[in-house]
């Protein structure tokens, strides 16, 4: 895995990507020991000027086919009813959070969550030979984060907090709590 920190005037992003993956799928491994070691990477920063607080990642499962993907997805989304031939399926809904954080009235977080089955086909070429392989799994991309109009820095420990509370939230919607 490479870890590539990108820091601007007001914005650092860090962003962990997988070097070679064999299922042809972008992976850095199992969602919540990733993240565990992502959290102790996270713990050895700064971040007593820190405004905003986001996070995000995006969670596959590989699949079989497209009908298991659709299974997939209807046991996270059981108010979702799919058939055999259910195809393109896209979801996205935006599930505010509200949590006391020391300082801040009525502080809500952003949770971001978007459902689809994806299909990746990966063509090699070996001379006048075409081979192609595909791919199935279904997704799950999530974005939980702070009010963007909300100065995390004005209170000691709040951007800590608020980053435990959103990487909490992430945990919780990969498991399949509060989805909509």
């Amino acid at each position: 895995m490479s870890l590539v920190v990108a820091s601007s005037p007001g914005r650092i992003d860090v962003m962990a990507r997988e070097l070679n993956s064999s299922s042809g799928f972008p992976v850095i491994g199992e969602f919540e020991s990733t993240l565990a070691r992502f959290r102790s990477l996270l713990a050895q920063i700064d971040f007593s000027k820190v405004n905003r607080i986001a996070v995000g990642g995006v969670l596959l499962h590989p699949e079989p086919d497209n009908a298991s993907a659709y299974d997939t997805l209807g046991k996270f989304l059981p108010n979702i009813k799919f058939d055999a031939e259910s195809r393109e399926f896209f979801y996205q809904i935006n599930r505010p959070f509200g949590v006391e954080v020391e300082g801040f009235d009525d502080f809500k977080f952003n949770s971001i969550r978007r459902w689809s089955a994806v299909q990746l086909q990966l063509l090699s070429l070996e001379g006048s030979s075409v081979y192609t392989k595909v791919s199935v799994a279904s997704r799950l991309e999530l974005d939980v984060n702070s009010p963007a109009d909300v100065e995390l820095s004005r209170t000691v420990g709040a951007a800590s907090r608020a980053l435990e509370i959103v990487v909490d939230n992430l945990i919780e919607v990969a498991r399949g709590g509060c989805n909509a």
